[in-house]
C-alpha cells in the first residue's frame, strides 16, 4: 500500500510538471518508478526513492515535501539508518528553500546524528557545511564561519580527489560569506588559493565561477589587471546568460576604475541585457544603476538621469531592497545637480532623507536643532529687514517735511510694501513654527520606540541563547549515552528555569527568596553541564520581604562562568 502510494505521487508529479523535465530526467524517473514497484530489497527501493527526491527537488518543492516525508518514514520503518540520515538532509534542504531556517538547522543536526550511528564522517561533515549556509542566510556569520571551517579542515585530511573536492567548495563557499563583512583581502585569498589547486583546472564549473568571483573582489583592493584577466577566464568557459551577466557587470567596474568608461558602458550594457533576457529585475536594477553612474562621471548627466529613473521605477515597484534605493538617489542627486537642476537635486535629497530614516532611524535631536538654528536665523533676517524699513521710512519723512502731499504718497505706498512683506514673513514663521512642533512630536514617539526596544532587548538578553544551545546539546548527549535519570532531571530543570524566565521577565521587582530560587535551578544546570569542575554554595539570611530586580543576578553569573 505504501509503495502505491509513492508511485501514485510520482505519477501526479510527472503529469503536472511534465514540461519542466528534460529527457534525461524523465528516463530517469521512469527507471526508478520501475525499480519502486517491484523490489522487494529495502536498499534498492529507498535508493530509488531517495534519487526520486533529489530530482523532483530542482522542479518543485511542494511535490518534493511529500516524498521526502514518505522517504523519512520508510527510511525508519526499514531501520535503514543511512537513508534515515539521507532524507532528514532533504527535509533540512527544503525548509533551507522555504527560509525556514532554525527548522532547517534542526533537521541538519537530526540528520547528523544518524551518519553518527552509521560511523558515516563524509556526510556528518556534508552535513555541517549544509549548515553552515543556513547560518549564513540567518545572518550568523561567526557560526557560519566556524562550520566551514571544521568541514574543510576534516576534507583537506584526506589526499583521495573525493575529499579535497569538497574541501574546494567550502573553501568556496567561506570566501562568500568575507563579501559582505567587507574582509576583501580574505576573499580574495581564499579565491587565489582555490583557483590554483590542480582540482580546480579540472572542475569547469568551479574554476569559472571563482574567477568570477575574483573579477569582483579584486577591482575592491585596486589589482585591476589580475581582475581583469580573471574576468577574461571566467568569461571563455561560462554560457549561461546569468553568470555571464555578472561577469559583464565585473567588465564594466573594472574599466569604470581604470576610467575607461566607453569599455565600461560597453560591458555594463552586455549585463543589462543578459538581465532583461532572463527577467531579472534586480540584475536590470544594478545594471542601470552602474549605467548612470558611468555616465556621471562622464558628465552626461542627463543620460545619467534617463537611466537612474529607469531603474528608480523597477526599485518602487518592489524590484530590489531599500538600499538599492538609497544608492540610487544618492547618484539621482549627482546627475541632477550636473544638470544645475538644483530643484531636482534637493527633491531626491528629501527623498533621500527620508530612506536613511527608515534604515537608521531619526536623529530628532540634530533635526531639532536645525529647525531651530533656522528659525533663530529667519527671525534675526526679519528684525534686521524691519529695523532697515523703519529707517527708510524715517528718511522719507524727513525727505517728505517739504513735501507732503508727494511724501504722503510715498509712506503709504512704503506702509503697504511693508506690511504686505511683514504678513508673508509671518506666514513663514507660523509655518517654521509648526514644523518645530511636529519635530517635538517625532522626538516624542523616537523616545517611546527606544524604550520599547530597549525593553525587547533588555528581556531577550535575560538568558544567553549560548546557554540554551549548551543545555540542549547536554540534554541530546544525555540521551545518546541513554542516561535516562540525568537527562529527565536536566530537562526538568531546563523547563522550570524557560518558565521561571518568561514568568519573571513580566515583573520590575520580584522577592529575592524567589531570585535565589532561579539562580538554584540554574545552577544546578550548570552543575549538570560541567559536573565535578564546578561547585556552588548560596548562603542568604533574614531575606522577608526584600525585593530586587527581577533576575538581575543570573547575567552575572553566567558570565562569570563563561569567562572566570
Amino acid at each position: 500500500m505504501n509503495k502505491i502510494i509513492v508511485i501514485f505521487l510520482l505519477f501526479c508529479g510527472i503529469d503536472v510538471y511534465s514540461q519542466k523535465l528534460d529527457e534525461h530526467n524523465s528516463n530517469m524517473i521512469d527507471s526508478m518508478n520501475h525499480i519502486l514497484i517491484t523490489t522487494n530489497n529495502d536498499s534498492s527501493y529507498l535508493k530509488a526513492l531517495h534519487t526520486v527526491v533529489e530530482t523532483y527537488m530542482r522542479i518543485n518543492h511542494d511535490t518534493v515535501s511529500q516524498l521526502i516525508e514518505k522517504g523519512i518514514f520508510e527510511a525508519q520503518n526499514r531501520t535503514t539508518f543511512g537513508y534515515q540520515g539521507q532524507f532528514l538532509e532533504h527535509k533540512a534542504k527544503y525548509l533551507r528553500i522555504k527560509h525556514q531556517f532554525d527548522s532547517s538547522i534542526y533537521y541538519y543536526q537530526m540528520a547528523g546524528i544518524k551518519h553518527l550511528e552509521v560511523k558515516d564522517s563524509f556526510s556528518y561533515m556534508g552535513g555541517l557545511i549544509n549548515m553552515a549556509n543556513v547560518y549564513k542566510a540567518q545572518g550568523n556569520f561567526e557560526k557560519a564561519i566556524n562550520n566551514f571551517i571544521m568541514g574543510i579542515k576534516y576534507y583537506e585530511r584526506f589526499d583521495d580527489p573525493k575529499h579535497q573536492q569538497r574541501a574546494l567548495i567550502g573553501k568556496f563557499n567561506l570566501a562568500n560569506i568575507y563579501m559582505p563583512l567587507k574582509e576583501y583581502e580574505k576573499n580574495a585569498e581564499i579565491n587565489l588559493e582555490i583557483v590554483s589547486h590542480p582540482l580546480t583546472k579540472k572542475n569547469k564549473v568551479l574554476y569559472a565561477k571563482t574567477c568570477i568571483n575574483l573579477s569582483g573582489v579584486l577591482p575592491k583592493l585596486n589589482r585591476l589587471e589580475e581582475a581583469l584577466f580573471y574576468a577574461r577566464e571566467a568569461e571563455k568557459r561560462t554560457k549561461g546568460k546569468n553568470s555571464l551577466a555578472h561577469i559583464y557587470n565585473n567588465f564594466g567596474n573594472i574599466y569604470e576604475k581604470k576610467k575607461e568608461y566607453n569599455k565600461s558602458i560597453e560591458n555594463y550594457n552586455k549585463a543589462l541585457n543578459n538581465y532583461q533576457s532572463i527577467k531579472s529585475t534586480s540584475g536590470v536594477i544594478r545594471a542601470n544603476n552602474n549605467l548612470g553612474n558611468v555616465h556621471s562621471k562622464m558628465k552626461k548627466f542627463d543620460k545619467a538621469e534617463e537611466y537612474l529613473l529607469l531603474s528608480n521605477e523597477l526599485i518602487l515597484s518592489g524590484g530590489s531592497s531599500i538600499s538599492s534605493l538609497q544608492s540610487n538617489y544618492e547618484m539621482l542627486i549627482e546627475a541632477n545637480e550636473g544638470q544645475k537642476d538644483f530643484e531636482g537635486a534637493f527633491r531626491y535629497s528629501m527623498k533621500l532623507k527620508e530612506i536613511k530614516d527608515s534604515i537608521m532611524g531619526i536623529d530628532m535631536k540634530k533635526a531639532l536643532l536645525e529647525v531651530e538654528t533656522k528659525y533663530e536665523t529667519e527671525k534675526a533676517i526679519q528684525q534686521k529687514e524691519l529695523a532697515q524699513a523703519n529707517e527708510l521710512i524715517s528718511s522719507e519723512k524727513a525727505e517728505n517735511s517739504r513735501k507732503m502731499s508727494i511724501g504722503a504718497l510715498i509712506f503709504a505706498g512704503v506702509t503697504a510694501l511693508l506690511l504686505f512683506f511683514i504678513f508673508n514673513r509671518l506666514k513663514v514663521i507660523r509655518k517654521q513654527k509648526r514644523e518645530l512642533d511636529k519635530a517635538y512630536e517625532m522626538l516624542e514617539e523616537s523616545k517611546r520606540y527606544e524604550l520599547a526596544a530597549s525593553n525587547l532587548k533588555a528581556l531577550k538578553s535575560q538568558m544567553n541563547p549560548h546557554f540554551i544551545f549548551n543545555s540542549l546539546n547536554s540534554i541530546q548527549d544525555l540521551i545518546m549515552q541513554q542516561d535516562t535519570v540525568s537527562s529527565y532531571d536536566y530537562i526538568v530543570l531546563f523547563a522550570e528555569l524557560v518558565r521561571n524566565t518568561l514568568t519573571y521577565s513580566n515583573n520590575e521587582f520580584i522577592p529575592i527568596q524567589k531570585e535565589i530560587d532561579f539562580l538554584t535551578v540554574y545552577l544546578k544546570l550548570e552543575k549538570l553541564r560541567f559536573g565535578d569542575e564546578f561547585n556552588y554554595k548560596i548562603e542568604a539570611e533574614e531575606l522577608d520581604n526584600i525585593l530586587v530586580p527581577s533576575l538581575i543576578i543570573q547575567p552575572f553569573l553566567e558570565n562569570s562562568l563563561k569567562h572566570g
